[in-house]
Order: structure tokens, then sequence, then C-alpha cells
């Protein structure tokens, strides 16, 4: 599902899905499942956030058809506490974990950023 985001005043289109996750992959040559486990686990850096969110954008951009006129600098320029926080969500929303026999649907728990003093 393509959402939207405002992101310095524009509304641009994300898509997580397996097209995002190889984006992700394939511009960073790292394993998504292993760098979202971490995630899971707390551990988030801005490396990973700019290269989800960046990854999420592409994806989206393309689905829907719209130019890419951003890069990763862009990117992360955009990041907010409240933009990273958004982009957790939409990522775990995406990719429910798998439920154990005899439970619900899980969801992987989305990290909280703080606010920068």
């Amino acid at each position: 599902m393509t959402t939207y985001l405002n992101l310095e005043g524009v509304e641009r289109p994300v898509r997580f899905g397996f097209a995002a996750l190889y984006q992700y992959e394939q511009r960073t040559g790292r394993n998504a499942l292993e760098d979202f486990a971490k995630m899971a686990g707390g551990t988030v850096s801005i490396t990973l956030m700019v290269d989800l969110l960046y990854a999420g954008l592409i994806a989206g951009h393309r689905y829907e058809k719209v130019p890419i006129t951003f890069n990763q600098d862009d990117v992360a320029e955009w990041l907010t506490p409240d933009v990273l926080n958004q982009t957790a969500a939409l990522f775990t929303d995406a990719f429910p974990a798998e439920p154990q026999e005899g439970e619900g649907e899980k969801k992987m728990k989305p990290p909280k950023v703080k606010a920068m003093a």
C-alpha cells in the first residue's frame, strides 16, 4: 500500500514492500532482514533510517509514476523525530511478524525516536 508523507511541505509517496527491500539491499549491500531485526531490537541508526525511507520513497515514486527529484542527502535533511516515527510505523505495518501457533497477528514494535534537545 502506498502512503503519502509530508516531507518539507511536499506530499511524497512511500511504499514499503519487497520492491523497497530490494532497493534497500541493492543500494546498501546490507541484508534488509538482518538490519530490520536489529531495528526491532531497539538498535536504530540514522543511516539505517535514511536508507529505509529512501528505499520506500523510491518504491513509492516508481509505483505511483512520480518523478524522483531527490537523493539520499535530501532524505537525511527531511528527517525529524516525527518523520522517523512515521517511517518506522509504516514499515512495521507493512511487514507484520509471523504469529506463533495459537496467537493472533503480531507486528514488529516500531522504535520510538526522542526529539533532540
